[in-house]
């Protein structure tokens, strides 16, 4: 999937009672994102995205812009898995 400075960074992804797309640049610091599901390799694992200042991490290292986690978050959801957002507040 191509990306384009210019064009949001939406996922489809559940958020609390809701369902839908929401661009990720509108997510405050300390948002995470949870994928729970199967994958290619188990029948189930779950993936975790903490928002930080500029990027996106996850506990394995990875970093991710707004943009491009939308895309993978996005494949990973039309693949069958569940994204869930929560927020806990950074002091």
């Amino acid at each position: 999937m191509a990306s384009c400075k210019g064009m949001p960074a939406i996922a489809f992804i559940e958020f609390a009672d809701m369902q839908g797309e929401i661009d990720l640049r509108t997510l405050p610091m300390g948002t995470l994102i949870i994928t729970i599901g199967p994958t290619d390799t188990a029948s189930y694992e779950d993936r975790q995205y903490m928002k930080c200042q500029h990027t996106w991490v996850s506990p394995d290292g990875g970093q991710w812009d707004d943009r491009s986690l939308a895309e993978y978050i996005d494949g990973q959801t039309r693949a069958g898995r569940r994204a869930i957002v929560h927020y806990a507040p950074i002091c």
